[in-house]
């Protein structure tokens, strides 16, 4: 979920990638650049500031710059895949 600026209601989003410094994700509105957003899983939470939003179809593509991240397990999987 994705809550963008607070208070405001959470929305849906896609995870696409999350790296030590930023993430990426999919959502149905566009966000602005420089916009904080607060964004919530079962493995964590995070704030981060918008970098860049572009429409890809119905949906919006966001970077985002993360500014705190909380990991709520102890351990967990990392995966990483390259084309």
């Amino acid at each position: 979920m994705v809550q963008i600026g607070w208070p405001a209601p959470t929305e849906p989003m896609r995870w696409l990638d999350l790296s030590l410094t930023g993430l990426s994700f999919v959502c149905h509105r566009e966000i602005a650049p420089q916009q904080t957003v607060r964004v919530i899983d079962a493995a964590l939470e995070a704030v981060a500031e918008v970098v860049a939003c572009r429409r890809q179809g119905p949906l919006y593509l966001v970077h985002a710059r993360l500014l705190t991240v909380l990991f709520l397990r102890a351990s967990g999987v990392f995966v990483s895949a390259s084309a």
